[in-house]
């Protein structure tokens, strides 16, 4: 198998040792690494040992897909920024970019918490229906950029709007399902910004006549003028990353802030005024269509779309948009409830009103249950009391934090201490709270 080259590290592929650990169905086979074999229901991965900590790189390999039987399935992954894919072909957490050949596609997903919160897909004709192929795969990364090229070809663009990068996995997995295809990646070559123009001097090196060793002096001289290259590389991408709002800091930062009218708060940190910058560029330019502000509400609650509810109601003057979430989605955001509610109001479509709602989780009494006087009425799965709904007031915009108070049933005791509680809870719960 070929070179991994990453910063200074040359790492030779020899089997399962050196700086690659197989897991699941991957396996050194034939001088390369098969992730999957020719069998249905397979998946593997392998993880490079070392850590993945540029932001700035590019990932060069080969893809083979040989079949014995009619059919091919299903794809090859590079994962990046991970932190454990275990036995899997994807990881718990961080990104994994897919050539899948079964539905003949590339795919960009970002995974959280073993969902897949972020994807982007494109499709690209991979038959993978032969009985030998070979493909020549480039990935690019550049402060969120991410770029693909299959076969010299490039086949996939995506700027990611935040990046997480605190998983530093990277590697290769692959599956199969019904129909199945041995998988093979060979010829991994990881290179950084670091040292790129000496590793790309000793790759394109071809005067036989010459000796190109680490220990020559023609090697050195090579190297001191490649150092000053990457002097200048580092100092253009130092620039480019001031111009980038992902990665510009201080007072570079606060030219964005200019450019949207939008000011640093006192004390306010990078990461928390840049978020804020980019859902204020997200402002101006949203479009005014439903679709485009549940998009929208999903990015400024930093969560997947599926985990907020949506509800219109055209017979209230003026037309009004209910945005609901649970009290977990508005606590992992980065922006407070009232920073919330303004963002809400800024993206509704001109002579809307909107409502957002923190969903609270009391229930009915199920039949059966004995009443407690402790407890009251309670919550699923809670040991203290819930909440009602709690509004969240803004400008123009109301949005309510949802309690967790029910309607006590049948053979429920009465308890003037404890009053309606929520599921599970052995306290009460409170009532709808509005926030200024």
């Amino acid at each position: 198998m070929g070179n991994l080259v990453t910063e200074k590290v040359v790492s030779t592929f020899t089997g399962s040792g050196g700086n690659w650990t197989f897991n699941g169905s991957a396996q050194y086979k034939n001088n390369r690494a098969r992730l999957t074999p020719e069998q249905s229901d397979s998946e593997g991965n392998i993880k490079w040992r070392g850590q993945l900590s540029e932001k700035v790189w590019r990932a060069e390999y080969r893809v083979d897909i040989e079949n014995n039987y009619t059919g091919s399935a299903e794809e090859i992954v590079v994962l990046f920024y991970h932190d454990n894919a275990g036995s899997s072909w994807q990881p718990q957490n961080g990104y994994y970019l897919s050539f899948d050949h079964n539905d003949n596609e590339v795919r960009l997903v970002r995974r959280d918490d073993g969902v897949d919160r972020e994807t982007y897909t494109q499709s690209l004709d991979i038959s993978g229906d032969a009985a030998n192929e070979q493909h020549n795969i480039r990935v690019s990364f550049d402060y969120g950029s991410v770029t693909a090229y299959f076969n010299s070809k490039k086949v996939f663009e995506q700027e990611l709007d935040t990046v997480d990068y605190s998983g530093d996995g990277f590697g290769f997995g692959a599956r199969t399902t019904t129909d199945a295809s041995a998988q093979f990646v060979d010829d991994i070559r990881l290179i950084s910004l670091t040292d790129r123009n000496i590793k790309r001097a000793e790759d394109e090196w071809d005067n036989s006549g010459i000796a190109f060793g680490k220990s020559t002096n023609t090697h050195q001289l090579v190297e001191s003028l490649a150092s000053m290259l990457d002097r200048s590389d580092k100092t253009l991408y130092d620039v480019k990353r001031s111009k980038h709002i992902d990665t510009a800091s201080g007072s570079d930062l606060d030219r964005f802030g200019e450019l949207v009218q939008l000011d640093r708060k006192s004390e306010e940190s990078d990461d928390k005024y840049r978020a804020r910058l980019k859902l204020q560029f997200r402002v101006g330019n949203i479009g005014t269509t439903f679709d485009a502000f549940s998009k929208f509400a999903a990015v400024l609650l930093e969560t997947n779309i599926d985990n907020i509810t949506f509800n219109s109601n055209f017979e209230l003057n003026p037309a009004t948009f209910d945005v609901s979430a649970e009290l977990e989605v508005f606590n992992k955001a980065s922006i407070s409830r009232l920073e919330t509610a303004e963002f809400l109001s800024e993206a509704v479509p001109a002579g809307h009103n909107v409502r957002a709602f923190e969903i609270g989780s009391f229930r009915l009494k199920s039949s059966g249950d004995s009443d407690d006087q402790d407890k009251g009425l309670t919550g699923d799965g809670t040991s203290t009391g819930g909440t009602l709904t709690r509004e969240i007031v803004g400008h123009n915009v109301r949005a309510f934090e949802i309690g967790s108070f029910r309607l006590k049933s049948i053979g429920d005791r009465d308890d003037r201490d404890e009053g309606l509680a929520g599921d599970g809870t052995s306290t009460r719960g409170t009532l709808a709270r509005g926030s200024q």
